[in-house]
């Protein structure tokens, strides 16, 4: 989707923005796909190290604190 349009967009001397974009968003997937993973893992009982499951839930609840 987003791809083909910054592809054609870029085809049309619009450049500079289709890796970052792409990028981006398969960044974002697979942290998502990895929190998604994690919490299954977690609802299974299966032993997480704490540092794992303090981020997952930061990242879930978007805690920017440290």
């Amino acid at each position: 989707g987003a791809d083909y349009i910054f592809t054609a967009a870029g085809a049309q001397g619009i450049s500079g923005f289709e890796c970052p974009v792409a990028c981006m968003v398969a960044v974002w997937l697979i942290i998502n796909e990895l929190i998604s993973i994690l919490e299954n893992l977690g609802g299974i009982g299966v032993p997480l190290p704490k540092f794992l499951v303090k981020l997952t839930e930061r990242l879930m609840n978007g805690d920017d604190e440290g």
